[in-house]
């Protein structure tokens, strides 16, 4: 089963950025209102312990290579 649509949207807004994001950033380029922290959240745990992880510096979110 693939990413619910707000995932995909958060997942893509990441890796489209050049540089880490907050979570206002984050939500001001959504298509549609969620709850940014849970998902990310979400993602975190998904891409742990895989090549590219999904990390939270200074309160700014971005994916890095493990």
């Amino acid at each position: 089963m693939g990413l619910p649509e707000t995932e995909r949207q958060v997942e893509a807004i990441l890796f489209a950025a050049e540089e880490p994001l907050d979570i206002e950033s984050i939500t001001t380029r959504m298509k549609t209102k969620a709850d940014v922290l849970k998902i990310l959240e979400s993602l975190e745990k998904q891409y742990k312990g895989r090549g590219i992880n999904l990390v939270c510096i200074a309160n700014k979110w971005s994916f890095r290579t493990a």
